[in-house]
């Protein structure tokens, strides 16, 4: 049996009820990928661990069959990356889909981003039609490999919005979260990969299987943003300027916002290390 129909019989366990059986088998397929040099079939066996973390009786196997994952992924980026070096030469840069064909986007904010991917596995299809979901205006800042409901695909951050993407030779599917609907983001980091948990439109969504440094990369700068709408839009911006009279002392709105500040680092929407920078910039126009 294939490690992909591994994958689906554990699915089918899970959703049965049959945890342990679930787990065997979870470790068989993660075997199975690790002796095959299947990198495809250990990114599936970390995505089933990132949809259940947390959620299983016997979850110290979980997290043991993670780690293994997570190792035998590493030991295999590093042995493909060995190997396929003189084929990087050869190709002057291109790189190339599962299919043969280049993998080349004619924009360059989509190259810039694609050159700062950590690993482009699982991802490759998505790359190539990544044009064809995209708004001609629209700018790129990061892409990372991810998994979104058991699917491999590409998670894309523009100036607008988070996409994952997901484009199978048989279904496609297109998630979009527009970045002024993110009321929360966060990435809770693993050995070698991350989830990154997305609130949006009142719903929670979890993105699995994406490298540490990717996902930590597209958390920051969306926190960021959120954090300069919520600042952009407190009471302070949106009230009309007071008469000359009653004009407010300029150390007065200072400390106001910086007690703003405050409030956004307690509700988790701020670091403390942003907090301490943004607070850093305000007292010096005390």
């Amino acid at each position: 049996m294939e490690t992909q129909e591994l994958i689906s019989v554990v699915r089918e366990r899970l959703k049965g009820g049959d945890e342990a059986g679930a787990l065997d088998i979870l470790e068989t397929a993660r075997d199975k990928a690790k002796k095959s040099d299947d990198l495809d079939g250990i990114d599936e066996v970390l995505s089933v661990c990132s949809e259940v973390a947390g959620r299983l009786k016997n979850d110290r196997v979980l997290r043991r069959i993670t780690a293994a994952a997570e190792s035998n992924k590493a030991f295999l980026e590093r042995k493909q990356t060995l190997a396929s070096g003189q084929l990087m030469e050869s190709t002057a840069g291109q790189e190339t889909t599962e299919a043969g064909e280049p993998e080349v986007s004619g924009r360059p904010d989509v190259e810039a981003a694609k050159a700062r991917m950590a690993s482009k596995w699982g991802s490759r299809r998505e790359l190539k039609y990544l044009d064809e979901y995209l708004w001609h205006d629209e700018i790129v800042a990061r892409m990372a490999s991810g998994s979104l409901d058991g699917k491999r695909g590409l998670l894309v951050h523009t100036d607008r919005r988070l996409i994952f993407l997901f484009h199978g030779r048989m279904s496609q599917r297109n998630e979009d979260f527009p970045l002024d609907t993110i009321t929360s983001i966060s990435v809770k980091a693993g050995l070698a990969s991350a989830t990154i948990t997305v609130y949006s439109g009142g719903a929670k969504h979890d993105i699995g299987a994406v490298y540490k440094d990717d996902a930590k990369a597209i958390t920051d700068e969306i926190r960021n943003r959120i954090a300069t709408r919520a600042q952009g839009s407190g009471p302070s911006a949106a009230a009309p300027p007071p008469p000359p009279q009653a004009a407010v002392h300029p150390n007065v709105d200072v400390l106001a916002q910086i007690k703003q500040l405050g409030e956004l680092r307690d509700t988790g929407v701020l670091t403390d290390e942003e907090f301490a920078n943004k607070k850093a910039e305000l007292l010096e126009r005390l």
